[in-house]
């Protein structure tokens, strides 16, 4: 619904394309500009730049900031556009540079490295050692070579088993006669 609220107030006809859906009070803005109606008065991008960076206010001159199109985030503790506004942004400390002595080299800031794929993500384990030929064990022990020719000739696992329990039936048949 469109309202000429200009003409209602009778300040003429000014259409405003909706109704300004926030409280009408009177405010002041961080750079000392005073809003007497906010559903009139149009903000510029410099009135709303310190809500934009960071800077805590009343809500209706945040609300009248976004409903005249002029809202957003900027990183305030390291934009240069918010540097104004540095003071009034909460938790916004940087560290102060010591001042160099005359004629000395400017202090270098630090150098951050990039964040690239290379020094992110961890490379893959080399798997192919496993899949490679594995030389053949040449030396065997007397285990060994009881243990191969047992899997090659199962009979002779049968034979020693068989010993084992005639020797143990035996012994236990002498046992008992005593």
């Amino acid at each position: 619904m469109r309202v000429a609220l200009g003409s209602l107030m009778g300040i003429g006809d000014v259409v405003l394309p909706y109704d300004y859906p926030f409280s009408r009070g009177s405010f002041t803005l961080p750079n000392g500009r005073m809003v007497n109606d906010p559903a009139v008065d149009q903000p510029t991008e410099d009135d709303c730049l310190a809500y934009i960076c960071g800077v805590d206010g009343p809500d209706p001159a945040k609300e009248w900031c976004a409903f005249w199109g002029h809202s957003g985030a900027k990183p305030g503790c390291v934009s240069p556009e918010c540097a104004d506004w540095r003071g009034m942004i909460p938790y916004c400390s940087l560290p102060q540079v010591p001042s160099s002595t005359p004629g000395a080299p400017p202090l270098a800031a630090p150098i951050i490295p990039a964040l690239t794929p290379e020094n992110i993500v961890q490379p893959l384990p080399d798997i192919t050692t496993v899949l490679q030929a594995q030389p053949v064990q040449a030396e065997c022990t007397a285990w060994d070579k009881l243990n191969g020719a047992i899997g090659a000739n199962p009979g002779i696992a049968i034979a020693v088993l068989a010993g084992f329990a005639i020797a143990v039936f035996v012994h236990h048949k002498k046992g008992r006669r005593a």
